[in-house]
């Protein structure tokens, strides 16, 4: 009995680290990222990206250090996404485009605040730097992608206008 505990308590320490941490470690990339970017083939393209972006939310890890990761991760994450409404958008799917292209707006506002500032000097300051440059371009080109989108239509509760439900 107490060798069927030990591992599942064992298997509660692991961690699992999001794909895209691979091509940092120096293996073969992401198969669904180099897909999503790279193929095509647009229904291969496609379902790639919506595979990176359903991918499980990453949280920090401790330190300055783990914070950059997952913020790379994240902005992975929302280029795939970005990339997602443009292939949508190539296919004539309007409204599949402008949904992705939210998605890719709501994940780059996860990353940190401070990842849009210009970055402190030091050795660590060129990786900083180029990291800004990738978070603004993304941000700019899904502001420029969210202009060919409509408003999302607020739903209006039962009772507004004066009008009195009852």
């Amino acid at each position: 009995m107490r060798w069927l505990i030990i591992p599942v308590l064992l298997s509660g320490c692991v961690t699992l680290e999001p794909p895209e941490m691979r091509a940092l470690q120096g293996h073969e990339a992401d198969v669904d990222s180099r897909v999503c970017f790279r193929s095509d083939a647009v229904p291969d393209a496609v379902a790639a990206c919506k595979r990176v972006i359903a991918r499980a939310d990453v949280s920090a890890w401790p330190g300055m250090v783990g914070r950059t990761l997952a913020d790379m991760v994240i902005l992975d994450r929302s280029a795939a996404a970005l990339r997602l409404s443009q292939l949508y958008g190539a296919t004539g799917e309007t409204a599949n485009s402008c949904v992705a292209v939210r998605r890719a707006a709501e994940l780059l506002q996860k990353v940190s605040p401070e990842r849009f500032n210009d970055p402190p000097r030091g050795s660590a300051s060129a990786q900083n730097k180029a990291q800004l440059n990738r978070a603004l371009t993304l941000k700019e080109q899904i502001e420029q992608a969210m202009t060919a989108c409509p408003a999302p239509r607020a739903s209006v509760p039962a009772g507004v206008n004066g009008r009195v439900i009852g």
